[in-house]
């Protein structure tokens, strides 16, 4: 089972360098758009796992990372999905 408020706080962090990586150009001259719809198109900017390594998201054997080794990964890029898609950081 995975831990709910560990997943928020995963979130939380991801959500800050989101923004962070909206406000300024890339070192690959790219910058990421205000209105990005999810996890998955940030990778057209970047390598979004950065962000999973960054904060520490458990992945494989850690036993944070759920059943199959990436529960923990998928429910924290489910969550910063849900937030993007609804507009937390075009406020």
């Amino acid at each position: 089972m995975i831990d709910t408020d560990a997943v928020s706080h995963y979130a939380d962090r991801i959500m800050v360098m989101v923004r962070e990586d909206m406000e300024r150009p890339l070192p690959n001259g790219k910058q990421v758009p205000r209105d990005v719809a999810n996890f998955t198109a940030l990778h057209d900017y970047l390598d979004a796992n950065d962000y999973l390594t960054q904060v520490g998201v458990p992945w494989g054997t850690d036993p944070g990372a759920g059943d199959d080794g990436a529960e923990m990964v998928n429910a924290v890029c489910g969550e910063v999905s849900r937030r993007l898609k609804a507009g937390e950081l075009r406020r």
